[in-house]
C-alpha cells in the first residue's frame, strides 16, 4: 500500500472509531466518559509529542552538563513554544495535508496539463522524510502555485524500506525536472529525505563513473536532516530507522564515500537546523561536513520546513545559478544571512 493510501486509511479508521465510540457512550448516557475519550483522542498526539520534546530537552541538559554549549540549551519557554507549534503542524500535516493532497497538485512543470503560466526557470525537487508523503509539502505547493514556479514532490515508497532503495525514485524525478527546465533542480529535503538525497547522489556518481558521465552542479537545502544520525531513530521501525541511528554502519559508509569526493562531485549543501528539534538531536547531528550551516533557534522539527526565513532562502537560491548554495562569497541579498541566524522572539 502506498504511503498516502495508508495515511488515508488511518484517518478514516480513526474517524469512524471515534464516531462509533462516542456515539455509543452518549446513547448509554455516559456523557462524562464520552468527554474523557474525546479529550484523549484529540490530545493523544500532543502527549506523544510532549514525550519527544522531553527526551530532546533531557539530551540538551546532558550536553550542557558536560560542557557542550554549541548551541546553548533552549529555555523552558522555548521548548513549550516549540511543542505548541508542533502539535498544530503535526495535526495539520498528518490529518489533512499528507492524506488528502492530490497527487496531481504535487507537480507543476512547463508543458504539463494545467501548468498555465508556470515559469520555465529552475524547479524545486522536494524530498520528504520518514513515514511521510509528498503531501507534506502542501504549504509550499500552495505558495509556489501562486508564484507560478515549477516544482515536483517525490513520494518515497515503501515507507520503511532501505534508504538506498529510494535512489531510483529521486533519480526519475530529477531527470524529469532537468528535462522540463533545462537546468538541474534545486533540491529541498526534510529529515530522512536528506539522507535519501545523499544516498541517491552516491548511486548517481557511481553509475555515472561507469557510464563516463560528469556530475552536475547541484544545490541542496537540508532541513532538520539527521546527517550524523539521531538517538530517537532507535525507537523507529524498519531498515530506514536503523540506518538513521547514531553511529550506524550505513552512515559511516556514506560519510566515507563523500570524503573521497572532490570538485564538481560535491553538491553545495545548506544545512538548516534548530536547537528545539524534537526528532534530530543533538542539534549538530543535522550538520554535514563541508556544508553551509545556519541555526534557526526555537523551531520544532516540522516547523523548520515552513519557516518564512527558509522560504526566503529557497526562493533566492531558485533564481541563482546552480552551485550558489555556498553563499558566503556570493550575491546573497543584504541582510538575509543575518535574518537566517537571528533567534526567534519568544
Amino acid at each position: 500500500m502506498k504511503v498516502q493510501s495508508w495515511q488515508r486509511s488511518v484517518q478514516l479508521v480513526w474517524l469512524c472509531t471515534t464516531v462509533l465510540v462516542l456515539g455509543g457512550l452518549v446513547q448509554t448516557g455516559a456523557v462524562l466518559p464520552a468527554l474523557c475519550v474525546a479529550v484523549l483522542l484529540c490530545l493523544g498526539q500532543g502527549f506523544w509529542l510532549a514525550l519527544q520534546f522531553r527526551l530532546a530537552a533531557a539530551s540538551a541538559a546532558r550536553r550542557a552538563a558536560a560542557g557542550d554549549l554549541q548551541p546553548p540549551p533552549p529555555s523552558r519557554a522555548a521548548w513549550w513554544r516549540a511543542w505548541r507549534v508542533e502539535v498544530a503542524l503535526w495535526t495539520r500535516s498528518f490529518a489533512w495535508h499528507q492524506p488528502w493532497t492530490s497527487r496531481s497538485r504535487q507537480s507543476l512543470l512547463p508543458g504539463e496539463p494545467g501548468a498555465g503560466n508556470v515559469t520555465s526557470g529552475r524547479a524545486i525537487l522536494f524530498v520528504h522524510g520518514y513515514l511521510c508523503s509528498g503531501g507534506f509539502w502542501a504549504p509550499w505547493i500552495h505558495h509556489l502555485r501562486k508564484l507560478n514556479r515549477p516544482y515536483a514532490c517525490v513520494n518515497l515508497q515503501p515507507a520503511l524500506a532501505d534508504i538506498d532503495s529510494y535512489a531510483p525514485q529521486i533519480e526519475a524525478e530529477f531527470r524529469r525536472l532537468h528535462a522540463a527546465t533545462g537546468v538541474a533542480p534545486l533540491i529541498v529535503c526534510h529529515s530522512m529525505g536528506g539522507l535519501a538525497v545523499r544516498a541517491w547522489w552516491r548511486q548517481r556518481l557511481q553509475q555515472g563513473a561507469r557510464a563516463g558521465r560528469l556530475a552536475v552542479a547541484l544545490d541542496i537545502v537540508g532541513l532538520a536532516c539527521p546527517h550524523q544520525g539521531t538517538w530517537v531513530a532507535g525507537l523507529g521501525l524498519g531498515r530506514a530507522a536503523a540506518q538513521m541511528r547514531e553511529g550506524s554502519a550505513w552512515l559511516a559508509e556514506l560519510a566515507a564515500f563523500e570524503r573521497g569526493l572532490s570538485g564538481k562531485e560535491k553538491p553545495s549543501w545548506v544545512c538548516l537546523y534548530s536547537d528545539c528539534d524534537n526528532m534530530v538531536y543533538p542539534p549538530r547531528n543535522a550538520l554535514l561536513d563541508g556544508g553551509r550551516e545556519s541555526l534557526l533557534a526555537g523551531l520544532a522539527h516540522i516547523e523548520l520546513a515552513f519557516d518564512p526565513r527558509v522560504v526566503d532562502l529557497v526562493l533566492w537560491l531558485l533564481d541563482e545559478s546552480p552551485g550558489s548554495a555556498t553563499w558566503g562569497d556570493s550575491t546573497m541579498p543584504a541582510g538575509l544571512d543575518v535574518v537566517l541566524t537571528r533567534p526567534l522572539p519568544l
